[in-house]
């Protein structure tokens, strides 16, 4: 991940995650999603420069991104 303003925030839950590094987008957002490993919470990134947006918009993305796949999946998230 290259240097920026960047929200990092740590996603806790049953549901299913990723296994590797990935780049989705939501909303025309690029954010970074990053697995559960031994030494590392699973997670999601993004860098608020880079994508135009205020922290805050960020955080709502991010929870409705969390809150489709929890009722998709059937999992807390």
């Amino acid at each position: 991940m290259a240097s920026g303003y960047w929200l990092n925030l740590p996603v806790m839950g049953y549901g299913e995650w990723t296994d590797r590094e990935q780049v989705i987008w939501i909303n025309f957002k690029e954010f970074t999603i990053l697995p559960l490993k031994k030494d590392n919470q699973a997670s999601i990134h993004i860098d608020l420069n880079n994508q135009k947006i205020q922290m805050s918009d960020a955080i709502t993305l991010t929870n409705t991104f969390l809150s489709h796949l929890s009722w998709c999946s059937g999992q807390a998230y």
